[in-house]
């Protein structure tokens, strides 16, 4: 799908899957906003609107903590 999409080959998504569960669960990055980072390219139209990134936001912190949860790691409500 990357070499479809960007014409580069991609590299193993669990770099990027850990990188992922280290932002989530990091005392670190606790007060980090979910500002929109893209080096690529200019934000989206979505990546400008409050509502879609709440809605975003919101999905990404479900998801990650029904992941957490199911390998034992409890990261509070969401």
């Amino acid at each position: 799908m990357v070499k479809e999409g960007f014409g580069i080959a991609g590299s193993d998504l669990s770099i990027g899957a850990d990188i992922l569960i280290r932002a989530a669960i990091s005392d670190g990055l606790a007060d980090v906003s979910g500002k929109y980072f893209n080096n690529d390219s200019a934000p989206s139209c979505g990546a400008s609107n409050p509502a879609d990134v709440g809605a975003v936001m919101t999905a990404i912190c479900k998801i990650a903590s029904q992941a957490l949860q199911s390998i034992g790691i409890s990261v509070g409500s969401t």
